[in-house]
């Protein structure tokens, strides 16, 4: 249902500045029920918004003011579907006159209405939702050359399917639970060894000012490779990149958050490697 009579009988009030009750007492409940009944056998919201305006119009089921409650409910409709209307007043005088003469169909009306309506709300960059659907105002005050930012953010605050830069999450509303991996070797320069998803890998202290540590693939450990100092093995690996020594800390139990590890990478300047001599992966996400 897309409307019933007390929505109209709202819209009157409002219109005419009486009381609902006291308006109610002056109108034929029966002709509403019978727009309304012809409304609810619209197909879609603009073609019920044009056939409330239409039959309010034409009928005339209230004293005064037709036009205007018809009107207003009718916007009501589309409002209730996620639409807005972006018109000149003069035209919109333009179509109920026209429908008052006859001159327009329900059909005709719906076609008018369908090139004045808008998606309610702003688009995310992101992904393309609506956003500000609720606040439409809102939506149009934005931060000049911000507007992206904020929008993919609010964007995020609203649907919850990807973060506030943009990058997708598992399900809304909720990110993925990251696996957590016990250490399974420690070198003598603070080296450990960790296995990934997909294959193992190493993080070795890299610089002490500012705390780096690099984090190396590791295609294969060979007898003697994790005796000592760990510098053959992590220069013959596969280089993925170089982060904050606090994003691969070990906690108290010995493990790895691999989540954060991952975004840590992701993250990580490649320039970073290359000034180091290695070999930059081209996924750097891809094994962990």
């Amino acid at each position: 249902m897309y409307l019933d009579e007390s929505k109209l009988v709202w819209a009157a009030a409002l219109v005419a500045d009486v009381d609902p009750d006291e308006l109610l007492a002056r109108v034929d409940v029966a002709a509403l029920a019978t727009i309304v009944a012809d409304v609810d056998e619209a197909i879609g919201p603009i073609d019920a918004a044009a056939r409330l305006l239409v039959r309010v119009v034409r009928d005339r089921p209230f004293l005064t003011g037709n036009a205007a409650i018809g009107w207003l409910a009718a916007v009501e409709v589309l409002a209730a579907a996620g639409w807005r209307v972006s018109v000149h007043r003069a035209r919109v005088l333009r179509l109920c006159g026209d429908i008052r003469e006859g001159v327009l169909s329900d059909a005709d009306a719906a076609a008018v209405l369908g090139r004045w309506v808008v998606e309610d709300g702003r688009a995310c960059p992101a992904c393309g939702r609506r956003v500000y659907t609720r606040d439409a105002a809102a939506g149009w005050r934005l931060m000049p050359g911000g507007s992206r930012f904020e929008l993919t953010a609010r964007c995020a605050f609203e649907h919850g399917r990807h973060d506030r830069s943009g990058r997708s999450v598992v399900s809304p509303g909720y990110y993925r639970v990251e696996p957590r991996r016990q250490v399974l070797a420690r070198g003598a320069c603070g080296s450990f060894l960790v296995t990934g998803d997909r294959t193992n890998v190493v993080v070795s202290p890299f610089c002490d000012d500012p705390p780096i540590v690099r984090v190396v693939e590791v295609d294969e450990v060979r007898p003697g490779d994790l005796v000592g100092r760990w510098d053959r093995l992590v220069e013959r690996s596969s280089t993925l990149g170089f982060v904050p020594a606090n994003e691969a800390r070990p906690d108290e139990s010995g493990c790895v958050d691999l989540g954060r590890l991952r975004r840590a990478l992701r993250d990580s300047r490649p320039h970073g490697a290359v000034a180091a001599g290695g070999d930059v992966a081209p996924c750097p996400v891809g094994v962990l």
